[in-house]
């Protein structure tokens, strides 16, 4: 219960006091209330991973496009940053892509979900992360939560590189596992468990 002018009332959702009267409720673990917002506010966190990361390609470049969150974190601010890398053939060696590589319509803060990615050379491995972020990502010092796909353009067209993924968890027994289906070009979750914290492609 916390305390007002007009007498005590209960905690919003996600927070809690430990004594009867209080002025303030206080956040629970893993979830946040930004600093402008009123002690009335229920505390928030951080969106799951976005879902079902898919592509098309025209030309040198490829389209990306997914579905939003499984949970927002309670949040409606959710935007999205799309992350490129650029792999040896091995996929062991990657680094950022070079200054040639542009996204359409940008980077960073997608509203929408999708994004065009243009001036990708061939025979190239390209591996593209999508995080989802909303009001309180950055108050959390957890890794953010995302979904990749690595593809390759060779004399056949662009490709995903990998067939199956694995989604890290915060312990090895809630780990569970996403495919690519070969027809879609797209990554799926397969069902269980979805307390996920990050989320990869391998070969």
């Amino acid at each position: 219960m916390s305390a007002g002018e007009a007498g005590c009332s209960l905690c919003p959702e996600h927070s809690y006091t430990e004594e009867a009267g209080s002025m303030q409720c206080h956040c629970k673990d893993d979830y946040y209330r930004l600093p402008l917002d009123p002690p009335s506010v229920p505390c928030t966190k951080p969106p799951t991973a976005p879902q079902t990361l898919g592509y098309s390609t025209r030309q040198s470049a490829v389209v990306l496009d997914w579905k939003p969150p499984e949970d927002s974190g309670g949040r409606t601010d959710i935007t999205y940053n799309a992350l490129c890398s650029r792999c040896a053939v091995t996929l062991q060696a990657c680094g950022p892509c070079d200054s040639r590589i542009e996204f359409v319509p940008q980077q960073l803060g997608l509203v929408d979900t999708a994004v065009t990615v243009v001036n990708l050379l061939p025979y190239v491995n390209y591996t593209f992360r999508v995080e989802a972020v909303n009001g309180v990502s950055d108050l959390s010092p957890a890794p953010r939560m995302y979904v990749e796909i690595t593809v390759a353009m060779s004399q056949g067209g662009w490709q995903p590189v990998v067939r199956t993924a694995v989604i890290w968890c915060a312990m090895l027994s809630l780990c569970n596992t996403i495919r690519i289906t070969k027809d879609k070009n797209r990554i799926q979750r397969s069902a269980g468990l979805n307390k996920t914290v990050l989320v990869s492609a391998l070969n």
